[in-house]
């Protein structure tokens, strides 16, 4: 699979190894269609999703948990609003959502009485729930935190002042600060400036001392390197990732930060001891859990939570609570559908164990000697049937309950857990080979060379595998799905035929944000996963810092290696000047003329110095024909110079559509607008000189079925284990 490609190129990211835990040496193969398979099992992207406990499902995304004082509920926030759920029952018992816009990526509190709940929504407010006499709750206050720069202020993380009952404290992303609000009035007290993209927010036990996480660090230095996050600088690096990640440090008497603490990357959930002595923080750029001693305020310990500490860069830390009665640390690792286990007693680095939870966890919660666990993807996406009628299919998030295991179950679970994330496959995939021996079409291992040359990907947008290739009469298809056939496709469906069909290849994306993430990265991290209440900082196609995963892009690794690469239109965001509709450049097109001009718009500075300069990236009003001429004249140009790159990225997006936008050409005008583009760019491959030392892979982001077919010139029942060919992309 594609991800699994790039997620070998991510190892450049792996931190340093420590001894590991020895996981199984083999592990079952998981049933090849992806969904429900009984017994509790879900069938992911390969992986099983076999949480350990009670799970509930629901449809929303859940973002952050809190159990009632007095352990009667367990409260969520989603995507959607507040889900109540009865802990005896373990029902869902009331669904509230907000009054305008989607959750926040964090941020939920209970009041010490349990009568009142507050969350964060996605754009400027603090709500406020008031419990009725029948338990339900209600909306009863909306304050608003003023956003900087006219856009959403984005309120996250909130602790409630034990001490006065009458503050609490919210972290404020886009703002940068953490405000003070006054419960019984619904005013902003003040606003504390503290660092980046603060995200979760704890009191020291007497509330005198606030700990916020930053996601993005300390403000860059004069003259170091920068990027933009939703209009803050931030630290980078050469690649344009973000490298700081920071806790502030807040006196509440005086309202100032007093420090800011380097931690990991992208810290999220913080965890404090009932003493108020250490402080967790979990890292999920780093896969490392941070241990700051509050009296230094220094970190003095850091935690690998990893399975193995072998793998790359992907267990991606995002959810802490501490279980008092066990004397242990939980740390949801979204990248691994695991919970990891510390023993706080241990002096040790590793994990004790590990319990499997629902997809992606992120948030958890103790409700008495249990273990809640927030799953934002859960079983991913379902169309339910309520009352008989039919709903839009959408997220189905879960949450899981488990009793803290012990001795023998700890090691069953852990076994399992191992087993279920695919970790034995993943560090075999990692063993690179010790021979010398010569190049080969495919290699079997990485290490072994390849006579591939130059790769060509081609990355498309939103269609589904039924949608195209439900007509194919073979493979795992659905005729009635089928929208854009044979009559709209045909090239796409010629390719198939001729070279391979592959109709059980997902990928984790959804929408365009996380699908493009997968597509050159291989992973999207929790900052992205945690926004789809609402994209208010950004929605992303390679404009925002924080975004990005610190392994990298696919072209930062082929360039380490001293190869060529070139980018057709990749996080590009062009204008059109002047000014003019599709049908208006389209006829220009046909005519053979060149009236309009395409300014691009690239933030990452990796993908913009290798642009190709005329060739438009994302615009529904440029036609893929278009797109596909530009490439072929710059093309041929290489191929006769003999300096064709070794990877090209071609972005050709028409396929996305625009609905039913009377300005627009109708979808399936679009679609074969994009179908005749991509037959032009094979067709200009094919006949050139660097062909018989090339690959062409086409890539279908979001959406579950990502790739349609790979084309080579090698025998077809071998291309899907292609991917050893980028080997020579990987740094050793």
């Amino acid at each position: 699979m594609l991800y699994a490609l790039i997620g070998l190129l991510s190892c450049l990211a792996a931190l340093p190894a420590s001894p590991a835990a020895q996981p199984p040496a083999a592990a079952p193969t998981p049933p090849a269609v992806v969904g429900p398979s009984g017994g509790g099992t879900t069938v992911t992207t390969g992986q099983l999703v076999r949480p350990a406990g009670k799970t509930l499902e629901f449809t929303g995304r859940p973002v952050a948990l809190v159990a009632s004082p007095d352990g009667t509920r367990v409260y969520a926030k989603d995507n959607r609003g507040l889900v109540v759920i009865d802990a005896a029952t373990w029902t869902v018992v009331q669904e509230l959502k907000f009054t305008k816009s989607g959750g926040s990526m964090t941020g939920i509190a209970v009041s010490k009485d349990g009568s009142r709940v507050f969350a964060t929504n996605a754009e400027s407010k603090f709500e406020e729930a008031t419990r009725g006499e029948d338990g339900t709750l209600s909306w009863t206050r909306h304050t608003t935190i003023l956003p900087r720069e006219g856009k959403n202020s984005y309120p996250c993380g909130i602790a409630l002042d034990t001490m006065n009952p009458d503050l609490a404290y919210v972290a404020i992303s886009r703002n940068n600060t953490l405000a003070t609000i006054e419960l019984s009035t619904g005013k902003v007290l003040r606003e504390t400036t503290v660092g980046t993209a603060p995200f979760e927010v704890r009191l020291s036990p007497d509330c005198s001392v606030a700990y916020v996480s930053n996601l993005g660090g300390r403000l860059p230095a004069p003259g170091e390197k920068a990027a933009e996050s939703s209009g803050t600088p931030v630290v980078v690096d050469a690649r344009g990732i973000v490298a700081s990640g920071t806790v502030s440090v807040v006196d509440l008497k005086a309202n100032v930060e007093v420090v800011q603490i380097e931690t990991g990357l992208l810290p999220c959930d913080l965890a404090l001891t009932a003493d108020g002595h250490t402080l967790y923080v979990a890292n999920a750029n780093s896969d490392t859990v941070s241990v700051i001693d509050t009296a230094s305020r220094r970190v003095t310990r850091t935690l690998d939570v990893r399975p193995a500490a072998e793998l790359c860069f992907g267990s991606m830390p995002d959810g802490l609570v501490i279980d008092a009665s066990a004397n242990r640390l939980y740390v949801a690792n979204s990248g691994n559908n695991a919970v990891a286990v510390f023993d706080l007693a241990s002096s040790s680095a590793r994990a004790q164990g590990f319990i499997p939870a629902g997809w992606l966890p992120a948030s958890m919660a103790m409700l008495g000697s249990d273990l809640v666990v927030g799953n934002i993807k859960g079983v991913g996406s379902r169309t339910p049937k309520e009352a008989g009628r039919l709903h839009s299919p959408w997220h189905r998030g879960s949450i899981s309950r488990v009793a803290s295991p012990t001795g023998q179950e700890l090691k069953e679970l852990t076994a399992q857990a191992i087993r279920d994330a695919h970790v034995p496959q993943a560090l075999a995939a990692l063993e690179r080979s010790t021979s010398e021996g010569p190049a080969v079409v495919i290699p079997t291992k990485p290490g072994e060379r390849s006579l591939i040359e130059h790769v060509f990907y081609v990355i498309k947008e939103n269609r589904t595998y039924d949608q195209v290739f439900g007509d194919m009469g073979k493979g795992n298809g659905e005729p009635k799905l089928c929208v854009y056939g044979r009559d709209s496709t045909p090239n796409q469906h010629a390719l198939a035929e001729q070279f391979v069909l592959l109709d059980n290849y997902y990928c984790n994306g959804v929408l365009s944000a996380d699908g493009h993430q997968w597509a050159t990265q291989g992973t999207t991290t929790p900052y992205l996963e945690l926004s789809f209440g609402g994209f208010a900082r950004s929605y992303d196609l390679g404009t925002d810092a924080l975004t990005f995963a610190p392994s990298g892009f696919i072209w930062d690794h082929v360039l380490a290696r001293g190869f060529s690469f070139r980018n057709y239109g990749e996080f590009d965001y062009p204008s059109i000047k002047p000014e003019a509709t599709y049908k208006a450049i389209y006829d220009d097109f046909v005519a053979g003329k060149s009236s309009y001009t395409f300014p691009q718009s690239i933030a990452l500075e990796s993908a913009r110095k290798y642009a190709a300069p005329d060739f438009p990236g994302w615009h529904l009003d440029i036609p893929d024909v278009l797109r596909a001429d530009r490439f072929i004249r710059e093309f041929l140009k290489f191929d006769a110079a003999g300096t064709v790159p070794n990877f090209s990225i071609i972005y050709l997006c028409n396929d996305h559509t625009a609905g039913k936008d009377e300005d627009k050409p109708t979808p399936r005008s679009m679609v074969a607008d994009n179908d005749l583009a991509l037959g032009r760019v094979v067709e200009a491959i094919s006949h050139s000189k660097v062909w018989g030392k090339s690959v062409i892979v086409v890539n279908e982001i979001n959406y579950g079925f990502p790739a349609k077919f790979i084309i080579t010139f090698i025998d077809h029942q071998h291309t899907r284990d292609f991917f050893q060919v980028l080997d020579k992309f990987i740094p050793a």
